[in-house]
């Protein structure tokens, strides 16, 4: 067992504070799939095309933990950039109201 720190933002937008836990260094697919907010089946999609590096173990799919934060926050980088291009957009009459 590892014990992970990390911002509790990244769960828990609301909260600024930072929270100690014991966490698996590996997750399953289906852990993984609920930290994203994503079902198994789209996330199986994501790793397939190669977007989180994974371990295959048997039959079961191992992400990394550092992996799934990575993605997690290239995710949130990415929306927040077409939503500022969306804003500016707006702003110079490109889209009717």
């Amino acid at each position: 067992m590892t014990f992970i720190t990390m911002p509790s933002s990244l769960l828990m937008p609301d909260e600024l504070d930072i929270d100690l836990f014991p966490m698996p260094s590996e997750l399953t697919v289906a852990q993984a799939a609920r930290m994203l907010g994503v079902s198994v089946r789209r996330l199986n999609d994501i790793l397939a095309a190669g977007h989180i590096a994974f371990q295959q173990e048997g039959n079961e799919r191992l992400i990394h933990w550092d992996n799934l934060l990575k993605f997690k926050q290239w995710q949130e980088d990415t929306f927040a950039a077409l939503a500022e291009m969306a804003r500016r957009d707006q702003e110079m009459g490109l889209y009717d109201d």
